[in-house]
């Protein structure tokens, strides 16, 4: 079992990657109740389920957010960054894959809802709804009116950790349609 409390997100960080340039800051709070066979690869035998909080954080600038803002942007020409101040979620852990169905992001315009999983063979599969700001009596109102644009904006992340994808999955670029078989729907 573990269990951490407001630890610097930062200087956490830093025991995992070895980019020196990685900027973010929070802090920090968590479980995870987890078995693992410790003789082999702890990831990928670990069992069990845990829960993440991070909160007065700046996070759009790791890595993994970064094409996120950029797929934002892309939509909303005149919205520089995509400020995540706030994630939180729970999770389970199972053969080597993460699995969610609460992520939470949140900033201070827009907040964001994801679901999905994540392995190292395999790297994300993962989807993440924006949102019109955070959860607020206001946001419920606004909501009502937005949600069914945000849900046309449904973006999906696939990939490594390393370099992960991120695209639209409800406006996908519409593919050619095959050629109709000779004879087919022609009447004689």
């Amino acid at each position: 079992d573990i269990d951490i409390k407001q630890v610097d997100f930062l200087e956490f960080l830093k025991h995992l990657t070895k980019n020196p340039k990685m900027r973010a800051s929070g802090m920090l709070s968590g479980s995870a109740h987890c078995k693992a066979d410790m003789a082999g690869d702890f990831f990928e035998t670990a069992n069990g389920s845990g829960n993440v909080l991070i909160k007065n954080g700046q996070l759009a600038d790791l890595p993994l957010f970064g094409g996120l803002s950029r797929l934002i942007r892309n939509i909303v020409p005149s919205f520089s960054v995509f400020p995540i101040t706030r994630l939180s979620g729970t999770f389970d852990l199972r053969d080597g894959v993460i699995h969610s169905n609460d992520a939470y992001f949140e900033g201070d315009l827009l907040s964001a809802k994801g679901w999905g999983k994540f392995s190292k063979k395999d790297g994300f599969d993962a989807n993440l709804q924006v949102q019109a700001l955070r959860d607020s009596n206001l946001s419920k109102v606004v909501r009502v009116i937005t949600d069914p644009f945000f849900k046309l904006l449904e973006m999906k992340l696939e990939g490594p950790f390393s370099d992960p994808s991120w695209r639209l999955e409800k406006l996908k670029r519409s593919e050619p349609s095959a050629e109709p078989e000779k004879g087919a729907g022609e009447s004689n």
